[in-house]
């Protein structure tokens, strides 16, 4: 099936399902098969004719992969994502309205009780109107989401309460309601931290007092925000001691900001929020709030904890135990010479506890409590981790000195439970990164300097190193190992049983001043390493050489094969094995006369010589490979002519030096001009692929040869 580009629609959902997985909201296998299964479907609802590759859970786990690499600025994942995916990213980060709703439109989350135009319009107000009343964008983000989770929740469980984004109060009360005495549904919350059941909520009391239909503060006139500054609003607010409060006047205040203002908090100084506070109270206490706006501030501020412009509830000294041991922990932890600790670290370890204790959902709220609870204490650095005051931190040299301490092989899972305040991913990333790590296999890693060598043992290697590097450009892992072994057998028994590769890796780390470990391939310290120069040793060096031998040396060091300069040295006897050039003794004068008999005039594709039993005897059966081989390297009145050597099948033409062509590029437009297939590039390139010419259809400059070609056929017509 022909390739069907990403759609933004596609990308969105992707992306979603991405950040589900991020915040622990589902597996990654769940997710990759609800994608899956959501992308084939709208495909499908299109009228698109999809096959068993379009759209499956491999091709979505590597497009995850991909997505990963986007939202994480190329810090992991798989590179070159196509634009379609940045789209989506940006629109998360910059236009959520606009991202919800392609994400209502792809995900149909309404189960289509409800015209997706009028799901868009309540999601918009429904951003608007918690954007007025103070939600930050993260949290606003997270309501959304878990709407859309219980939707799909009810849906996937053949609920009959599954519709929440509606204008219908009585509907959308009965499907919360039904929601919240469902027994699994109450459990999955409950995993959740109760994520779903604030959300659903907090939607319910949009619907109560908008009908579903409000227009942001921007377009109200009686939405405005105070013209005070945050910071002259703080100079403002009289101390504690100075408000005098009754002791019924502070119970009813505290209920109210303990009821509607516990998660985002009340925020100083905006008119919006001062109504909202004003309407509750009317609506709870039947009467209106006595107090001026400045006293209701006032007072506010007074019998809460004011974190950031915002007074939450006060909690009781047990309920902020969790933050004092949490305090205790990291003050110890900067003891100990660690010197960053991050949020999100934190946050993972004590999540149960402070969703439980505080209501705190997310690090960013936990950030803000510590910091107001260690002013002069600690500092926060990008809004990401934490050192003491006047610390610059550096968590990879944290990083460091922990693996240090590992002498054996440890694996990532030993090693974050010593450097839990780093977050495991982020661990990872700086595991894979800084050169003294050294994956051991499997995801196993040493610090190169805990390497069992004596120093008298690494003067030896460098020795034995540049002893072979006097008359050579490089040697291998493979001769490194065999010189060591030969001379060193007491390193030899203290590495038993660590992984070799792993071993060189790090004798590459410890060597680093004096030489360069390219993969298998070791040179003198800033020594340039032309790749015809390596590939070449490499295939001098061997008698035989397998296929799969190959790839794998090519693969160390990241690149293709050089096959020209392999070639140059061995002769390919098939598919899979090589043979050094001069353990092949060829008839030379027997096989050119053999060949001339089946070459009547200036060339022959390859693909047309098949009768090899009348080639005279090498040692070694005749086939494609090894004619290519012969051709390129040995005959006398032949040459090859291809666009290139391939790891399957041989292509090309076999030339008579006598013959006016200087390339391949001559050579096919003698061979079109001689074919039908002039009108177009795709039957021209299918006729040099049809004929053997070559194994691709894609050629530079076809467009030039085609028309050389043309001309060419032409001038033969005409004569």
């Amino acid at each position: 099936m022909k390739r069907i580009p990403w759609s933004l629609e596609e990308s969105v959902i992707l992306h979603d399902a991405y950040m589900r997985i991020s915040n622990k909201q589902t597996t990654k296998a769940d997710a990759i098969a609800e994608v899956s299964q959501k992308l084939r479907k709208i495909a499908e609802n299109t009228g698109m004719k999809i096959d068993e590759k379009f759209r499956n859970t491999n091709g979505i786990t590597m497009q995850l992969s991909i997505m990963e690499y986007v939202v994480t600025n190329g810090q992991r994942g798989l590179g070159h994502p196509p634009k379609v995916f940045i789209q989506a990213a940006e629109l998360y980060n910059n236009n959520y309205q606009t991202y919800t709703s392609i994400l209502l439109r792809g995900c149909n989350v309404n189960n289509n009780n409800i015209d997706k135009v009028k799901a868009e319009h309540l999601i918009n107000s429904f951003v608007g109107w918690m954007k007025d009343n103070g939600h930050a964008e993260a949290t606003i983000r997270g309501y959304i989401s878990s709407i859309i989770g219980a939707e799909k929740y009810a849906s996937e469980h053949s609920l009959a309460f599954d519709t929440i984004i509606t204008d219908d109060l009585d509907l959308c009360t009965r499907s919360v309601d039904g929601l919240l005495h469902d027994p699994k549904f109450m459990k999955y919350n409950d995993e959740q931290h109760h994520r779903f059941s604030a959300a659903m909520k907090k939607f319910l009391l949009f619907l109560q007092q908008t009908d579903g239909h409000y227009k942001s503060a921007g377009d109200d006139a009686f939405a405005t925000t105070d013209t005070q500054s945050l910071s002259s609003r703080a100079k403002a607010m009289p101390n504690n001691e100075q408000v005098s409060i009754s002791e019924d006047v502070k119970t009813k205040y505290e209920y109210i900001l303990e009821q509607y203002f516990s998660e985002d908090g009340y925020q100083l100084g905006r008119a919006i929020v001062r109504a909202r506070f004003k309407r509750y109270y009317s609506e709870t206490y039947g009467i209106d709030v006595p107090d001026s706006d400045e006293m209701i501030d006032n007072v506010i501020s007074a019998i809460g904890s004011v974190r950031d412009g915002r007074v939450f509830p006060k909690r009781s000294e047990d309920q902020y135990s969790i933050i004092d041991q949490i305090i205790s922990e990291m003050t110890e932890l900067f003891d100990s010479g660690v010197t960053a600790i991050y949020a999100e670290a934190i946050y993972d370890k004590y999540r149960q506890k402070l969703a439980d204790d505080l209501h705190l959902y997310n690090s960013e709220a936990l950030s803000e409590l510590l910091l107001s609870k260690t002013v002069g204490q600690f500092q926060r650095h990008r809004k990401s981790y934490f050192t003491p005051i006047g610390v610059a931190g550096d968590a990879e040299c944290d990083l460091q000195r922990i693996v240090s301490e590992f002498h054996v092989p440890t694996s990532r899972e030993e090693i974050h439970n010593k450097a839990w305040f780093i977050p495991f991913d982020k661990m990872k990333y700086m595991l894979s990164q800084y050169k003294a790590f050294i994956n051991m296999n499997e995801g196993r890693y040493l610090y190169a300097p805990n390497l069992p060598v004596s120093a008298e043992e690494l003067k030896e290697i460098i020795h034995l190193i540049s002893a072979e590097l006097e008359y050579r450009t490089y040697i291998t892992d493979v001769e490194l190992q065999a010189m060591i072994e030969k001379n060193l057998p007491g390193f030899v028994i203290n590495t038993e049983g660590l992984y070799e590769k792993g071993v060189r890796d790090c004798l590459g780390y410890l060597l680093r001043d004096h030489f360069s470990f390219n993969g298998p391939i070791i040179t003198k310290a800033g020594t340039e390493l032309r790749m015809a120069d390596v590939f070449t040793e490499f295939a001098k060096f061997h008698e035989e050489l397998s296929l799969s031998e190959l790839e794998s040396f090519a693969s160390e060091m990241n690149i293709p094969i050089y096959w020209e300069y392999v070639l140059s040295e061995m002769i390919r006897v098939s598919e899979d094995r090589m043979i050094r050039n001069d353990f092949i003794n060829f008839d030379i004068d027997a096989i050119d006369s053999l060949l001339e008999s089946m070459c009547p005039g200036d060339y022959i594709p390859l693909q047309e010589i098949q009768l090899f039993l009348s080639f005279p005897n090498i040692g070694y059966m005749w086939n494609s490979y090894l004619l290519e081989s012969y051709l390129y390297q040995v005959s006398k009145k032949f040459h090859l002519l291809h666009v290139s050597f391939g790891k399957k099948g041989a292509y090309g033409a076999m030339v008579k030096n006598t013959a006016p062509y200087q390339g391949y590029r001559e050579l096919a437009i003698e061979v079109l001009s001689e074919s039908n297939a002039v009108n177009s590039k795709e039957a021209a390139l299918q006729y040099l692929v049809d004929h053997g010419y070559q194994a691709r259809r894609r050629l530079d400059d076809i467009d030039g040869i085609l028309k050389a070609a043309k001309l060419l056929k032409e001038q033969k017509e005409k004569q």
